[in-house]
């Protein structure tokens, strides 16, 4: 046998008789309650070593193995076996990848949008009747701004509509009814907040296509206002609803433009001129013939593309209040005039109910 052998055989013959000679020692000892110093040096070390296993063993990092037949899962690794001094984080979990992003909370902040919804404004504010943003979602018809309310708005539950002349007068190629109540829409922004609102032109419109029947559109059966008064933009009363309109004319010139400002000076003169594109009598149809001549009038060809001897009927933006001569009649602010399509004029614009 050679040396190192010799030694390696006495090293472990020496180190089993020591372990066997402290385990006798200390089942002896036990069972008389004694136990020498140096063994119970020696325990603690053991015990001592067997914590450090231990707490090894808890600080090694979660893990899941998956064979073939069966599967472990380690989960004991928490926040609390995080070494305090360590900058490392926890990876995220769940419950916090699901939380809101900022984007998407009610919080007003300056030039940001949100969603419409029952809960926030499109401004990113909360939904407040008088904050002078309508907000459908949160059940608001309308909202002109401050707790009060205007007269056609009450509560943000629409109360009333509105109708004004255009500013500047138009010429007769503007392209069609669509059109005119696209341009309505358009000026209203100067004083109507509203994103859903709708207006119409004062307007009738017919055309003929060969062999089929014509295709009439005009205020009788276009208008929508569900019986509500009709105001002018500064509050001015124009009639209790459309039906009073129809039968009895404006109780004041609809003369208020979307600048909420008159389209006649002081001394009630009209500025520019005062008539308006209508082809249309007091009861919101469709004129033929004019005058006690019975003139055949036009729609100034689709109110897109006339030629330069076409007519058609103006009304007259002096109402019933202000008669402009003692042949005025009831029915002047629709239908008072002959006018050649190749001039201006204005346009009258109602305001629909929007439910």
């Amino acid at each position: 046998m050679t040396k190192p052998a010799i030694l390696f055989t006495i090293l472990f013959i020496t180190t089993g008789c020591r372990m066997l000679y402290l385990e006798t020692a200390t089942e002896s000892n036990s069972e008389s309650g004694i136990l020498s110093q140096d063994d119970a040096n020696s325990g603690s070390s053991v015990q001592s070593t067997i914590a450090n296993t231990s707490t090894a063993t808890d600080n090694v990092p979660p893990s899941t193995n998956t064979q073939e037949g069966s599967t472990s899962t380690s989960t004991s690794t928490s926040q609390e076996s995080l070494d305090p001094a360590s900058t490392e984080r926890p990876s995220t979990t769940t419950s916090e990848t699901s939380m809101t992003e900022p984007d998407s909370m009610c919080v007003h902040l300056p030039d940001r949008m949100c969603e419409e919804s029952p809960d926030c404004d499109i401004d990113c504010s909360l939904p407040v009747c008088g904050d002078g943003i309508v907000n459908k979602l949160a059940n608001e018809e309308c909202d002109d701004g401050g707790e009060d309310g205007t007269i056609v708005c009450q509560g943000c539950i629409r109360t009333g509509l509105r109708a004004f002349i255009t500013s500047m007068p138009l010429p007769s190629t503007f392209g069609g009814i669509d059109k005119a109540n696209a341009i309505c829409t358009e000026l209203a922004d100067q004083f109507d907040n509203s994103p859903t609102k709708s207006y119409r032109a004062w307007l009738s419109q017919k055309i003929t296509i060969p062999n089929t029947p014509d295709d009439i559109t005009e205020p009788h059966d276009s208008f929508t206002t569900c019986g509500l008064p009709i105001y002018l933009p500064d509050g001015t009363s124009i009639a209790a609803n459309i039906n009073e309109l129809k039968s009895k004319g404006p109780l004041t010139p609809i003369n208020i433009n979307e600048l909420k400002q008159p389209n006649i000076n002081e001394s009630m003169e009209p500025v520019d001129n005062s008539q308006v594109w209508t082809r249309t009598n007091h009861n919101g149809n469709l004129i033929e013939n004019f005058g006690d001549v019975a003139l055949d009038v036009s729609d100034c060809n689709d109110w897109s593309a006339p030629s330069p001897q076409d007519i058609t009927v103006v009304g007259m933006s002096i109402g019933i209040n202000t008669p402009p001569d003692d042949d005025y009649k009831f029915d002047h602010w629709t239908a008072r005039d002959i006018h050649f399509c190749k001039e201006n004029a204005h346009l009258y614009c109602f305001e629909q109910c929007v439910n």
